[in-house]
């Protein structure tokens, strides 16, 4: 698979280019924004930098297993953030992937992320997938609604703990089956 853009009606989402960097650093060493992706916010350019190689690496695997896109704002040719999936399992029945997302929060409540959701679905259902999941603390009401909103509902291993900021946290994981999916009824 080459170089993938995909466009909704406000945005262009696409792979990394190294001159991403800046802007990439920009949205992953804020802490407010990264509150619930402890794993990947950086603190350093270097950590930055180690991201976004990760992400350019990726495009050119044979099989490629990761693609995680840069939502652009068409009109203003803003970055807005990051949405995309990596491949858990492959089966006869196709790829099981998970699906993360975040955005700088000037962009929070404008249904970008749910706009990219539903392109992210789409795509991946066109290219050999057949479960997407995904997940988030319970606590994190904002991101429970968009994944809702796009299909996803509580999968059977439902809840379980981790730990975030010191504590434990229920989490609650989500799952859409391709069979499943109905872009006429989103309520978006």
């Amino acid at each position: 698979m080459s170089f993938v853009t995909i466009e909704t009606a406000r945005m262009i989402l696409r792979d990394h280019y190294v001159e991403d960097l800046d802007s990439h650093h920009l949205l992953l060493s804020d802490a407010e924004v990264m509150y619930y992706l402890e794993d990947i916010h950086t603190k350093t350019l270097k950590e930055s930098q180690e991201n976004l190689i990760n992400s350019i690496t990726a495009i050119e695997k044979e099989n490629r297993d990761f693609f995680f896109f840069r939502m652009i704002h068409k009109e203003l040719n803003q970055h807005i953030g990051e949405i995309g999936f990596h491949v858990v399992n492959q089966n006869s029945k196709g790829k099981h992937v998970h699906l993360g997302y975040f955005s700088h929060k000037l962009f929070w409540g404008n249904g970008f992320i749910s706009e990219a959701i539903k392109a992210i679905v789409e795509f991946a259902f066109v290219n050999d997938v057949y479960l997407i999941t995904s997940g988030c603390l319970d606590e994190h009401q904002a991101s429970k609604r968009v994944l809702e909103k796009n299909g996803f509902v509580t999968s059977l291993l439902g809840e379980k703990e981790e730990w975030h900021q010191g504590y434990k946290k229920s989490r609650v994981n989500y799952e859409l089956y391709k069979d499943c999916y109905d872009k006429e009824k989103l309520k978006l």
